[in-house]
């Protein structure tokens, strides 16, 4: 499936897709008005590139396919990306890619598109979301403020931005992972053209040995309870340990106090 431009829609596929123009011209106010408008909560829009991604004729639209499944549909939308950031970015260089999905589409399917999609869009730079009517995903800067609500369900890929550093470093990932979106962040701004472009590079810098140590400690744990089955299976072969004795507790309380 090829993307298209915003603005010129003569490569739609609307005889393919009948809910699709319909489902345009219900996200296009979410894009064109709501995203540019002044943000409550802090200075400037919405989406701070957004503005300048519409006069640059930098967002693009694609159908989504709920039939394969979320896994891949997720690898599919990716390769959808790659063409898009693949191509001329002009003058200006951040964009957006809106794919959008029929009204049936469930929450729960965009939501686990997005989730599976998140380590390979980050890979490229890039940031992915899933947007749908009753997404309770606040804003990070006050509760009660919910900017990622369309009325068409969508999953949206995006440039990563400075901002963006809050979202690469949560809990629910793996130190590993948690590192490795640190590197690209780090990466990505550390040479960059302007001075709000870096300000988050001191910030990365400083997370990234703290996700290093966990780590580290890890791979300590691993190799104590890696030693612990080795000797417990020589003594079992051995036949000083009988087996299901205590030394199966002992590795296990170190899986506790790891």
């Amino acid at each position: 499936m090829q993307p298209w431009e915003m603005f010129d829609d003569t490569s739609a596929p609307y005889d393919d897709h009948p809910w699709l123009r319909q489902s345009i011209a219900m996200v296009r106010p979410y894009l064109e008005e709501f995203l540019v408008s002044r943000h409550p909560l802090r200075a400037g829009p919405v989406c701070p590139f957004m503005p300048s991604a519409l006069r640059a004729h930098q967002v693009f639209f694609a159908v989504g396919d709920i039939e394969r499944g979320s896994r891949f549909e997720s690898r599919r939308t990716m390769e959808i990306a790659r063409k898009v950031w693949a191509g001329e970015k002009g003058a200006f260089r951040y964009s957006a890619l809106v794919i959008l999905y029929p009204m049936s589409s469930s929450s729960e399917f965009v939501s686990e598109v997005q989730r599976r999609a998140k380590v390979a869009a980050i890979r490229e730079s890039l940031m992915v979301g899933a947007l749908f009517a009753r997404n309770n995903a606040e804003s990070v800067h006050a509760g009660n403020y919910f900017p990622l609500r369309t009325p068409v369900p969508t999953v949206v890929y995006r440039d990563m931005v400075p901002f963006d550093l809050l979202f690469l470093n949560e809990p629910r990932f793996s130190a590993r992972r948690r590192a490795e979106f640190l590197r690209r962040y780090i990466e990505q701004y550390e040479n960059a053209k302007y001075g709000w472009e870096r300000e988050g590079i001191e910030s990365a810098r400083q997370q990234l040995p703290e996700c290093e140590k966990l780590i580290e400690r890890g791979e300590k744990v691993k190799a104590v309870v890696l030693a612990l089955g080795l000797v417990a299976g020589a003594a079992i072969a051995a036949g000083a340990v009988p087996k299901g004795s205590g030394v199966k507790w002992r590795r296990s309380q170190v899986r506790r106090t790891s």
